[in-house]
């Protein structure tokens, strides 16, 4: 599957503004889980891990 590593950068960007991924959600009006999957597929493109996901709780999760 192909992915759009444009919008998989602008929800990883919205995702550190926000301080969560319910809070990017909301601002690019995405669920929950497609702003989690854009990430995931960005993730594994560039082979990468950005740390643990709270997705269903909405916490924030700190990015280092």
């Amino acid at each position: 599957m192909a992915i759009d590593i444009v919008a998989g950068m602008r929800v990883f960007t919205a995702v550190v503004d926000a301080g969560s991924f319910a809070g990017a959600a909301d601002r690019l009006d995405l669920s929950r889980g497609m702003a989690t999957r854009y990430v995931a597929q960005l993730e594994a493109h560039l082979g990468v891990y950005s740390g643990p996901r709270f997705q269903d709780s909405g916490l924030s999760c700190p990015l280092s």
